[in-house]
């Protein structure tokens, strides 16, 4: 079964966001060396601050500066394979570590969204009003076409 955009869109965002955590916690059990770390911050400050992207996820808003919007109760999960490795202790820090990244991950999912959707509008913005048309009409045959074979898939044994 063929995978739709969309779902391929949230792979990767799982992996890039997953790489990320992974890069931060890593920075941060190695115990990087101060000034080589400071020095990078000031290069990569420039850059970041013309972009209105915060610089690293250490950057990004704490969960206590979130709005209270839309909070869901927070599930956490064990990597894959952990759960026949790590015992009780261990599961309550790894589940604690994935409390404290949740808000920020969760603001860089949706900085993100706006991001792909922003470039999506400008990519339809190049095409004339009939492609566009023409786009969202295969975009139509596609979406019934998967919807047909969905009620397929569930109804074969």
């Amino acid at each position: 079964m063929r995978r739709t955009y969309q779902s391929r869109v949230q792979i990767v965002k799982g992996a890039v966001l997953l790489a990320l955590a992974v890069a931060v916690v890593a920075g941060s059990a190695i115990g990087q060396d101060a000034s080589a770390t400071r020095q990078a911050k000031t290069s990569s400050a420039a850059a970041a601050a013309a972009d209105g992207v915060p610089e690293s996820p250490s950057e990004t808003p704490k969960p206590e500066q979130l709005p209270a919007a839309k909070k869901k109760p927070f599930r956490g999960r064990l990597p894959a394979y952990y759960g026949r490795v790590v015992d009780e202790r261990q599961r309550k820090l790894i589940y604690d570590i994935q409390r404290d990244f949740a808000p920020r991950i969760e603001l860089l999912q949706e900085q993100l969204a706006a991001l792909v959707a922003e470039r999506d509008e400008k990519v339809a913005g190049v095409l004339t009003p009939e492609q566009r048309q023409k786009v969202e009409q295969l975009q139509a045959e596609a979406r019934a076409k998967r919807a047909r074979g969905t009620t397929a898939n569930q109804e074969a044994p």
